[in-house]
């Protein structure tokens, strides 16, 4: 039987589970680099790896300065006769603005539509008066347009048979007017005179009406005969004074006594006793005269009168009924002792005496017209 072979207790060697490949005077060397390429140098771009892009890379010069692209010009603004680069400021009370709560959104005007000048806004409304002066006219707005009547009465006019066109008798309603028409009424030719506008200062005592069938004095007693064929705007009693229109514009008086159209009426009034400013709140509210409320309007305290028990006030109001104001102090327990109307619209009564008739000129009257939409 060989003996067995003892492990020499002087040599060096380590056991199997505790070698390293260095030991054994082994070490793993790495793959040698092929050297087929050109080798690198300094400057060079190295290719991504596993590229599929073929484009043949080029050396770079490391001195050369690397050029700038340029950057794209933004698209210039749209040509037009103001600068579109000045931001327009809008008026938060105009028209065309909307400011609601909460909302940031606001309205710009169309900046579109070119603006117009001078010149085109003349030319546009010369345009417009030729059509107007071409267009056919129903006929009671004819009439009141020739000064006849108001179109209510024209049309009860119309309706009684008084009234021709070109010979032939009309009595229905709705019937228009051309240019050139020949109108008859009783007999007589009617045409519609140039346009005139005045402001008249009321005295007291004087009946707002052409004729009155009582004998008393009338506004026609104070017109002269050159203003013949106007007529009263409205009504003033015959105990108040102060300013009232006479005009043979027909469609300028109906549109200047519509409330809807907002012209203002200002008086002052002397009433009985001092009303408190409860009431006067209460009757800028509106109350109940003959089974209607009125509309809001203004009161205002002004001052008392001396040695009496008296109030002064001044009232502003956008509605015409008739004796309103009489009406509505006499109903909260404070009369009317005497009442003026000093102001209609932009026109005041200072400067005029009683009795006094003045002529608006035609730049003013046309403006007023304008105002009104006409």
């Amino acid at each position: 039987m060989p003996k067995s072979r003892k492990p020499s207790s002087s040599s060096s060697r380590k056991p199997l589970h505790k070698r390293k490949p260095s030991d054994d005077g082994y070490v793993k060397k790495s793959k040698p680099k092929s050297s087929d390429g050109p080798k690198r140098q300094k400057g060079d771009v190295t290719p991504p790896r596993k590229s599929k892009d073929t484009t043949i890379l080029s050396r770079v010069d490391p001195n050369k300065k690397p050029e700038r692209t340029p950057k794209p010009k933004s698209p210039p603004p749209p040509a037009s006769g103001r600068n579109t680069r000045a931001k327009k400021k809008v008026d938060p009370f105009s028209e065309t603005s909307e400011n609601t709560v909460g909302s940031k959104k606001t309205e710009q005007p169309d900046s579109t539509k070119p603006a117009l000048t001078s010149r085109e806004e003349l030319r546009e409304e010369k345009s417009r008066e030729a059509r107007a002066a071409t267009e056919p006219v129903r006929l009671h707005r004819f009439l009141a347009q020739c000064g006849i009547a108001s179109r209510r009465k024209a049309e009860e006019i119309i309706a009684e048979g008084r009234i021709t066109i070109n010979g032939e008798l009309i009595t229905e309603q709705g019937v228009k007017v051309n240019p050139g028409d020949v109108v008859m009424m009783d007999e007589k030719q009617v045409s519609p005179p140039d346009p005139r506008l005045y402001l008249l200062n009321k005295p007291i005592g004087i009946v707002t009406t052409m004729d009155d069938d009582r004998g008393r004095r009338a506004i026609a007693d104070l017109i002269p005969s050159s203003a013949q064929g106007i007529k009263p705007v409205g009504r003033l009693d015959m105990n108040t004074t102060g300013l009232i229109f006479l005009t043979n514009d027909g469609d300028l008086a109906h549109r200047l006594s519509h409330p809807r159209y907002g012209i203002e009426k200002e008086y002052i009034a002397t009433v009985q006793g001092v009303p408190s400013d409860k009431l006067l709140q209460r009757l800028s509210r509106g109350i109940t005269i003959d089974g209607e409320k009125t509309a809001e309007s203004k009161w205002e305290f002004i001052g008392t009168v001396k040695n009496e028990n008296q109030a002064r006030l001044r009232i502003i109001l956008h509605e015409g009924r008739n004796r309103q104001i009489r009406k509505m102090v006499e109903s909260v327990g404070h009369p009317v002792i005497t009442l003026r109307r000093v102001r209609i619209g932009n026109y005041t009564i200072k400067g005029m005496e009683e009795g006094e008739l003045r002529l608006i000129g035609k730049k003013d009257h046309d403006a007023l017209r304008k105002k009104l939409g006409l």
